[in-house]
């Protein structure tokens, strides 16, 4: 009977921790899935999730919370692409995970297919949808007031030369 009793305390903690888990991945997956749906818009295909680049991005984030500023410096990113965001006010990473995504593509409005490069007004867009990119990581990090979400590619995207056949049209 102790064992029993023993055996479904453990069934119940690791219940728990499960549920904790996936929750915390939650907002990793939301980001993934509306990546795709952009992605499919532009004839691209989905992405993957990457548990790698999901820790790699959460590295990032609180290295970002750390350092107080969004500088493409991060040393976990390793090879992967890189796309930021980072505000105050908001802990709701679901949230922040749906509205980032949503920036980084809304610089679909200003890119010019008949003229496809890098810009700095469209660049986080164009990784979005590179085609060429086949896995994604996501995370964010709180601290100091502020949120940080970081978005890893791999292979990364925005490489001169390449946009044609990488951002294509809607």
């Amino acid at each position: 009977m102790n064992k029993l009793i023993g055996l479904l305390a453990l069934i119940c903690v690791l219940s728990a921790i499960l549920h904790t888990c996936q929750a915390q991945q939650g907002y990793m997956v939301r980001a993934l899935n509306l990546h795709n749906q952009y992605r499919r818009r532009h004839h691209a295909p989905a992405l993957r999730m990457d548990n790698q680049l999901n820790s790699m991005a959460v590295n990032c984030a609180n290295y970002y919370i750390r350092r107080g500023r969004n500088d493409h410096s991060c040393p976990f990113k390793g090879s992967a692409g890189e796309n930021l965001s980072g505000g105050s006010g908001l802990r709701d990473k679901d949230q922040f995970a749906v509205t980032t995504t949503n920036m980084w593509y809304d610089e679909v409005k200003v890119y010019n297919y008949n003229r496809p490069g890098f810009s700095l007004q469209t660049g986080h867009f164009t990784q979005v949808v590179w085609k060429s990119s086949r896995n994604f990581g996501f995370g964010c990090a709180y601290g100091n007031g502020k949120t940080v979400c970081a978005g890893l590619y791999s292979p990364p995207g925005n490489y001169p030369g390449q946009f044609r056949e990488n951002v294509l049209r809607p």
